[in-house]
This record gives structure tokens, C-alpha cells and sequence, in this order.
């Protein structure tokens, strides 16, 4: 399934049975999944990143935090609705907002391990 992704805000459109669902995982969004679960959203952010955050009850909220910056009514059905059809929207959607940097995207070399000049 294409997503669009608007590269200024970091929403991400999709269409799912029809309709255009779009995500915007801005402050707004990390700050609702810290307060549905007491958990820090920058973490999350990183767990989602990483593909370390596991338990699809967690997936599916942050899916409707983003969710419901654009569309208010959104339900938690909604949310798992998209991700059955279009998995990879919360991770364009992450990414598009919080892009990791080139530097930080390599692996850091192992201590004692050379590395190359930098000009």
C-alpha cells in the first residue's frame, strides 16, 4: 500500500477500505501515548525505530495517537484497521517526522577499533 508522506510535517496519508487516513507523529501524538500509558513517547519513538517495541497493544496506541491528530474520531479499531492494511504507515510516518541522521544511522566503531579520517 503507497503511503504519501509530507516531508514538512512528517504526516503520512493512506488509503484504507476507501478512505484517506492520515498520521502525524508530532509532539501532540508522543505526548497522548505518554499520557494513555505513562511511558515516555521519545523512547517509543526509538523501540519503533529499532523494531524492538513488540507488544501490538502499544503499536496499535501509538497508531491512534498519531491518528487523531487529524482525524479526532478515530477509534483504537481504526488504528488496528490501518495496520493490518498498511503496516508500514507508522513506520514512514515515524520516520518521515524523526528522520535519523546519516552519523547515527552507521553503527559506531567497536572501542580500540580505527576509524577513518574525517577531512
Amino acid at each position: 500500500m503507497a503511503a504519501a508522506t509530507d516531508s514538512r510535517t512528517g504526516k503520512v496519508t493512506v488509503k484504507v477500505d476507501g478512505k484517506d487516513w492520515s498520521l502525524l507523529c508530532d509532539f501532540n501524538a508522543l505526548c497522548s501515548y505518554t499520557d494513555a500509558t505513562g511511558e515516555d513517547g521519545v523512547d517509543a519513538i526509538d523501540q519503533l525505530q529499532a523494531g524492538t517495541m513488540k507488544d501490538p497493544r502499544k503499536i496499535r496506541l501509538f497508531v491512534h495517537c498519531a491518528l487523531i491528530q487529524c482525524h479526532p474520531e478515530a477509534t483504537l479499531q481504526d488504528a488496528g484497521r490501518i495496520l493490518t492494511v498498511a503496516p508500514d504507515a507508522l513506520g514512514h510516518s515515524v520516520d518521515a517526522a524523526f528522520p535519523v541522521p546519516e552519523n547515527e544511522a552507521e553503527e559506531p566503531p567497536a572501542p580500540g577499533e580505527a576509524t577513518a579520517a574525517q577531512d
